[in-house]
């Protein structure tokens, strides 16, 4: 459901997204090149599939789009809170229960179709 009460019909299993992290600072916290990372994500069924792992500590612009089997691309919209948009930041810092980093965000919510 998007956040305005709209119910949106779960994708068929085998959707593919591509997910875009864009630094938003030049230099990482370690002092290393802040680089773009992309991520491919199949719809498996799951609520979890498109948990993104690994991520440098850092500031983020999250973008993407939906893939079609034709090489097309549909962008998505993004959401913390309404309205949906075609980007959110998000920030990745150290989670000091895994030694990884983790989102500060709880969630971000994004349209499927």
């Amino acid at each position: 459901m998007i956040n305005d009460g709209t119910v949106i019909p779960a994708p068929a299993i085998g959707t593919k997204w591509e997910f875009v992290l864009t630094p938003t600072q030049p230099k990482l916290i370690d002092g290393s090149e802040a680089t773009e990372k992309k991520f491919e994500r199949t719809y498996d069924g799951t609520s979890t599939f498109a948990a993104l792992d690994d991520i440098p500590q850092g500031v983020y612009e999250l973008t993407g789009s939906k893939l079609d089997g034709a090489g097309g691309r549909t962008p998505l919209a993004f959401s913390k809170t309404p309205p949906y948009t075609a980007s959110v930041p998000i920030a990745f810092p150290v989670y000091a229960g895994s030694g990884g980093t983790q989102p500060t965000d709880e969630s971000v919510n994004f349209d499927p179709r």
